[in-house]
């Protein structure tokens, strides 16, 4: 029984971060592909603060994401690591 349940938790612990990853890969593709329209539209511009409230909207998520499946990470070690 205990084999099943140890099966579980890998199959969910690598589904888990393969849609961690799948998620950052696409946001840093979509940045990547509309980077050349921003700096043209948004940086080549004169300075506003806007654009700083456009720096931390559009950079906070993948901040964000990252540090969460580092966080999440660390407490699936902790967890295997008491067993």
């Amino acid at each position: 029984m205990a084999l099943a349940s140890d099966r579980a938790v890998a199959d969910n612990t690598r589904f888990i971060t393969s849609t961690w990853l799948a998620t950052i890969a696409l946001i840093t593709y979509d940045y990547l592909l509309t980077f050349s329209d921003e700096v043209h539209y948004i940086w080549a511009r004169g300075s506003k603060p806007t654009k700083i409230i456009f720096a931390v909207c559009r950079y906070s998520t993948i901040v964000t994401l990252i540090m969460t499946m580092s966080v999440c990470d660390l407490g699936l070690a902790r967890i295997e690591s008491a067993r």
